[in-house]
């Protein structure tokens, strides 16, 4: 028992805190508020491919993804009280495209036909405000964490507006 409290739960403890999909910086404070750029800071995550102990940096499409589920977040809120989407957020759409990546292998056709209708569905609820627009744009987060990184999905999933059909 004492083996499995020593190196077991320490374990998950890391393991859990440093998904993909965590959404706390470093220092334990939460990243509720969206930043204008995908190079937020470069926070240290375990590389896995080298036995979870040794750190590498947060990617720049990992922290631009982050931001995005910040600003989704405040978009739900947003929609659900059936208030516009604030103009003045810089969505910097392209940096899906331009940044640096975690593992270098997700990009491709697959990559960006998936970031093209994430971008297109975010676009036209931006314009528009439309429920149904938004959870297209969330879900194919989720068809694209299916492909790349599956860690965040349940937290992605947890953006959609379940209620849309009476908005």
């Amino acid at each position: 028992m004492r083996t499995f409290l020593k190196y077991i739960i320490p374990g998950i403890v890391v393991l859990w805190s440093f998904s993909c999909g965590n959404s706390q910086s470093g220092d334990g404070q939460s990243q509720n508020q969206p930043t204008d750029s995908a190079k937020v800071e470069n926070k240290q995550q375990p590389d896995e491919s080298k036995g979870g102990g040794v750190m590498r940096k947060e990617s720049e499409l990992a922290a631009w993804m982050k931001n995005k589920h910040d600003q989704l977040a405040m978009i739900r809120e947003k929609l659900e009280k059936g208030e516009s989407i604030p103009d003045s957020i810089n969505w910097n759409w392209e940096a899906i495209y331009t940044a640096q990546r975690t593992d270098e292998d997700a990009s491709g056709e697959t990559f960006d036909g998936m970031a093209q209708a994430f971008l297109t569905e975010m676009k036209k609820t931006v314009e528009t405000g439309d429920v149904k627009a938004y959870n297209h744009a969330v879900r194919s987060c989720v068809n694209c964490h299916e492909n790349y990184c599956p860690g965040p999905i349940s937290k992605i999933q947890r953006l959609k507006i379940t209620d849309a059909e009476s908005m």
